[in-house]
C-alpha cells in the first residue's frame, strides 16, 4: 500500500540536486493538489506585497510515499523525507 501526497518546488532547481535534501526550509506536504494550489496563491499574494520580493515560477508535485510501516517510520526519522519516497511526478506548475 502507497500513500499519496503534494508538495511544491522551484521550477528551476538543479538536475544533479537532491530534490529530498534537508535544506533546512522542510517540506509542506498538502493532502490534495487543491490544497497544494491554494498554498502557492496565498505565497504569491504575500510576495506581491514586497517591493523587493519577486515571484519564480512553481511547480505542484504528486510524491508517492511507501505505507507507513514502523520500518518507514523509523527509515523517515533517520534517514528523511527521500529514503520513503517511491515516486514523484509534476501535476501543474504556476506560473
Amino acid at each position: 500500500m502507497t500513500e499519496v501526497f503534494y508538495t511544491s518546488t522551484l521550477c528551476n532547481r538543479p538536475m544533479n540536486e537532491d530534490r529530498w535534501h534537508d535544506d533546512g526550509i522542510g517540506f509542506m506536504f498538502f493532502d490534495t493538489v487543491d490544497e497544494a494550489r491554494d498554498d502557492l496563491d496565498q505565497l504569491r499574494k504575500s510576495l506581491a506585497s514586497d517591493p523587493e520580493a519577486e515571484w519564480s515560477p512553481m511547480q505542484i508535485e504528486k510524491v508517492t510515499l511507501a505505507a507507513a510501516s514502523r520500518r518507514d517510520l523509523l527509515r523517515l526519522l533517520n534517514e528523511g523525507v527521500g529514503s520513503i519516497v517511491i515516486g514523484c511526478e509534476v501535476v501543474e506548475v504556476v506560473e
